[in-house]
């Protein structure tokens, strides 16, 4: 979220496209048997992995859902409920991801198996171009649909699990860091404005339905949101196009928004942001070279640093140190999600990349 961009991508973090897809010949996920499900899998292995069109996909060896849950649970510290109340009842299939595709010009293309829908298909992209990301994701749906027959109505168009997938099928995101608009209270007056053009934004760093499960100290923590995914309300009754331009054409009036609010924090009188920039900055490197990472409270830290990088407060050292904390944070979660699907050469590999941030950011901590 914080990168050598930050000057021309301060406010819009990134963007995504998502497809959903399901299979004419099977059920539903939610009505297909243990056997069905593994039918599909089997199918995704023959045709997609291996296939020369599809030559960076790789099988994951490992459901996706339980693995972001087990994630979640640790991320947000949840309490004993979530378990109870949250846990998958059915183990979905893997996930197949494709990275730098001959399909892409920037960006990472995945292909989703089994989750809610049979395949969701997805770019995202490191700014806020959806038409881009469209092409490229239009141009991945046309590959797959060359070996699948996918659920399609002529009044209805595709056919999802969920109703308000229905029609395009498609998600189109943006990731936006509003903590100026946070800091005066507007984003919800915002939101609720919004949704009459058929766009709704939620807090992108903490999922809404995870709340009731979160402990009194996460949820301190989580008061305050800055981190906003903006998407699409409904897909049907619309083109792509005209889906994406719905929420292409949001952006311009927010970011003027959030920049007014940001000259506006900055201009109060006895602002302590300069200080609580500093804090945090420090309080980030302290937590990137402990043994157990608190995700959440790195994510709330880089986001408050973030924002002083943005408004000149931070110092190109201090920017430099917040980079390497970032990418540590990153590895490490990338480093749970190899050893979780048993891609032990990754894991390797990653480790010591890991080994190596650690070390950059101990040795500037000494140079301090």
């Amino acid at each position: 979220m914080i990168d050598d961009r930050l000057t021309d991508n301060d406010i819009v973090i990134s963007s995504r496209i998502s497809l959903i897809r399901n299979i004419a010949d099977f059920p539903f996920v939610c009505t297909c048997s243990v056997d069905q499900l593994e039918e599909i899998e089997a199918l995704v292995q023959k045709r997609l992995v291996g296939n020369p069109d599809f030559e960076n996909v790789r099988f994951g060896g490992r459901a996706p859902a339980i693995l972001e849950r087990q994630l979640l649970a640790e991320l947000y510290q949840l309490n004993d409920r979530f378990d109870a109340e949250l846990a998958p009842k059915k183990q979905p299939a893997s996930i197949a991801v494709g990275t730098d595709s001959s399909l892409l010009t920037q960006g990472t293309a995945t292909i989703e198996v089994n989750d809610e829908d049979h395949f969701q298909l997805s770019v995202s992209r490191t700014d806020g171009d959806l038409a881009a990301a469209w092409e490229s994701v239009n141009d991945l749906d046309d590959q797959v649909e060359q070996h699948f027959s996918f659920a399609f109505n002529d009044r209805w168009g595709y056919l999802t699990t969920s109703p308000a997938d229905i029609g395009t099928g498609m998600r189109a995101s943006v990731v936006m860091h509003l903590p100026g608009l946070a800091a005066k209270q507007q984003t919800d007056k915002i939101f609720r404005s919004l949704q009459r053009s058929n766009i709704i934004g939620r807090d992108a760093i903490l999922d809404p339905s995870l709340e009731a499960f979160l402990t009194p100290e996460v949820r301190e923590i989580c008061k305050q949101p800055d981190m906003f995914r903006l998407t699409n309300l409904t897909t049907l009754g619309m083109d792509e196009t005209a889906l994406i331009q719905q929420v292409q054409d949001a952006l311009p009036p927010i970011i003027n928004f959030e920049r007014e609010a940001r000259e506006s924090v900055l201009a109060e009188p006895n602002s302590q942001l300069e200080r609580q920039t500093q804090d945090s900055v420090e309080q980030l490197c302290r937590l990137a070279l402990a043994d157990q990472t608190n995700q959440l409270l790195t994510n709330v830290l880089l986001s408050r640093v973030r924002f002083g990088v943005s408004m000149g407060l931070v110092s190109p050292e201090s920017t430099h140190r917040v980079l390497q904390c970032f990418s540590l944070a990153q590895r490490r979660h990338d480093l749970e999600h190899a050893i979780a699907s048993e891609n032990y050469q990754d894991a390797a590999s990653i480790r010591d990349q890991i080994q190596t941030l650690e070390n950059q950011i101990d040795g500037g901590e000494h140079d301090q």
